[in-house]
């Protein structure tokens, strides 16, 4: 999203391949959306559809934050029921690199296949420490569904 005007823009921080799901679009969504609600707390209407992500060798995402920073006029709107929580599902190990990474609190997690990442950031500040990202992938592919839910119903 454009931060002075909110049109969508392509933007070169992400060079992987996504397409995204309509909440409940199928039972296996459904299934996965009520699993999601269950460990995070908050009801399925707060979160968008599930984005599944694939990443061939040398795509990465780098590091950005979730939430929409209030600051900028091209983003006030969304700020206004803003996301809270990020759900990072990983669908496969690759061969070798695609960490997520959490430069400001120094983390890394390998991405290991069935594990789920849940990280909450109930203000847009940099304070809640969640700046992340995605390695590039060294070998292999890597294939993640993500979850973002809204602070209240989207």
């Amino acid at each position: 999203m454009d931060n002075s005007d909110g049109t969508s823009v392509v933007d070169t921080y992400r060079t992987s391949y996504g397409m995204c799901f309509k909440v409940g679009e199928n039972p296996i969504v459904d299934y996965v959306e009520k699993k999601i609600s269950a460990i995070t707390g908050y009801p399925i209407e707060n979160g968008e559809g599930i984005q599944i992500l694939r990443y061939r060798v040398g795509q990465e995402y780098r590091p950005h934050f979730d939430y929409f920073d209030p600051q900028y006029p091209g983003t006030q709107k969304e700020a206004k029921n803003n996301r809270v929580c990020t759900v990072l599902m990983y669908l496969n190990t690759p061969d070798s690199g695609g960490a997520t990474v959490f430069p400001d609190a120094n983390v890394e997690i390998a991405p290991k296949q069935g594990a789920a990442l849940v990280f909450s950031y109930d203000t847009p500040t940099k304070d809640t420490l969640t700046l992340h990202g995605g390695a590039p992938v060294l070998e292999g592919e890597k294939w993640v569904a993500t979850k973002w839910i809204r602070r209240n119903k989207y």
